[in-house]
């Protein structure tokens, strides 16, 4: 009888503590969860950005980040890597961390490998002077020798401009190519890169092109293919880089509705105790 008091006794003891060890930690989390979700919030807002712009043939680049210069260096901060400077990723599940920090770190990195390609693009385009019912001509108006357009219709005189980068994405042109083919409006097709004034331009005027817009492509990206590798791998890796940024969202979104889970809640109690 007077052990089974006893343990009746230890049990309810322990069970109390454990109550008290989880309402502590508890209510702790509730206290950091409007943080939390704050910052698991900003990353879903960064990456749904960086997505949007890689889909749009605008890809965020190093440069549209918090800059700091020093002597001897000037480095950029985005989000991930702001969190891993400022501390604010402790606060981060490790497993999400790590992959949205290389997630981050591939989406600029294509950015950049893609810039190096533009000129190859822009140049294959001047190189196929024939497939234009009046060839090439250049921008006499504009002291950049690398803008060039095809035969003007002096009944065009609306623009529409896109990125070089819109030739990393063979739907997306030939959509662009039909929509002005089709258009009731006449208005030309202007490429360029984002510089001011750009280092590289195409205007295509309507009803210039002697083949089809999806010949037209074809022509484009199988040169591409021939002379670079590099090419038809960022195509793909675009592609790939959109299914990645969506799956870790997915992770992101659970994390900003519940920042931290039961059980993270249950053995972090314990854990605490130890430290």
């Amino acid at each position: 009888m007077p052990n089974t008091v006893l343990i009746s006794i230890f049990t309810s003891l322990v069970v109390s503590l454990i109550t008290f060890i989880l309402g502590l930690k508890a209510g702790k989390n509730q206290a950091d969860r409007t943080k939390l979700q704050s910052l698991y919030l900003d990353m879903l807002n960064h990456f749904n950005e960086i997505k949007e712009r890689l889909i749009e043939g605008y890809p965020k680049r190093w440069s549209d980040y918090k800059k700091i210069e020093t002597v001897n260096s000037i480095k950029y901060y985005p989000l991930m890597k702001d969190y891993q400077t400022n501390g604010n990723m402790i606060y981060i599940n490790k497993r999400i961390f790590k992959d949205a920090i290389e997630l981050e770190k591939e989406c600029l990195s294509y950015e950049y490998s893609a810039n190096k390609l533009i000129e190859k693009i822009h140049n294959n385009l001047v190189k196929n002077e024939d497939i234009f019912k009046d060839g090439i001509k250049l921008d006499r108006n504009n002291r950049n020798s690398s803008v060039v357009f095809t035969g003007q219709n002096e009944e065009c005189n609306t623009y529409r401009t896109y990125s070089y980068h819109e030739f990393f994405n063979e739907e997306n042109i030939i959509n662009i190519i039909d929509e002005q083919k089709h258009s009731e409006k006449k208005y030309a097709l202007s490429f360029s890169t984002r510089e001011n004034p750009p280092d590289f331009k195409f205007i295509l005027y309507p009803d210039k092109l002697n083949i089809s817009s999806s010949e037209f492509l074809c022509l484009i990206k199988n040169t591409l293919n021939e002379e670079s590798k590099e090419y038809s791998e960022l195509v793909k890796l675009k592609n790939t880089l959109i299914q990645k940024i969506n799956k870790l969202n997915k992770r992101i979104e659970r994390r900003a509705q519940e920042p931290v889970s039961f059980w993270e809640t249950f053995f972090g109690s314990f854990a605490d105790l130890f430290r």
